[in-house]
């Protein structure tokens, strides 16, 4: 079974679209708020599934946060693959605190569910955010170094913190972890 946070996020709703079409396996995606569920549903009767109406509820939805280990308990049970899509997005310094609550501490919930139920494959989708600013380079890739030296803003350094999080349970397990940028985050 796979796993989605994140999945009432415009990544997180295109990226369902895309499993669905392409997987056979069960889909599991965790949501925090029901109205954005709604919304998500929304979006894919509209856009995403005019062929295949029964898609959104082929899906198991489940209330979860990846702050709460708890409730990430019951959601990692028969989960092999895992697509860490959640995450929290501003500039502003008085969300510093929910960013790295969410950004770097909730990832290192998952990537530690994942260790302690033997998922196989977990995905982590990060931010064009932490790759590096170098002036002198034209060009950066996911190969660019991160200089903590640079002015980089809050969002950038939670998800840098998330993407730590991740090497980490890299180097404690043999799970393929794969770390995506995403350049509309």
């Amino acid at each position: 079974m796979i796993l989605v946070t994140g999945a009432t996020g415009l990544v997180g709703t295109y990226l369902l679209a895309e499993l669905i079409e392409h997987q056979s396996t069960p889909i599991r995606a965790l949501f925090r708020n029901i109205s954005k569920l709604e919304e998500t549903k929304h979006v894919f009767a509209e856009y995403i599934t005019k062929t295949n109406q029964k898609a959104f509820e082929d899906i198991e939805w489940l209330v979860g946060d990846i702050t709460d280990i708890s409730s990430l308990e019951k959601s990692f049970e028969g989960i092999t693959e895992v697509y860490h899509v959640a995450g929290c997005v501003s500039f502003q310094s008085k969300d510093v605190s929910t960013l790295g609550k969410v950004n770097r501490e909730g990832t290192a919930n998952m990537v530690n569910m994942a260790l302690n139920f033997g998922v196989e494959k977990f995905c982590y989708v990060s931010s064009i955010a932490v790759l590096n600013k170098n002036p002198s380079q034209s060009n950066f890739t996911e190969e660019s170094h991160w200089d903590p030296e640079l002015k980089n803003s809050i969002y950038a350094i939670s998800k840098y913190g998330g993407e730590m999080e991740v090497w980490r349970g890299m180097e404690e397990a043999r799970i393929r972890i794969y770390v995506s940028v995403c350049v509309a985050c």
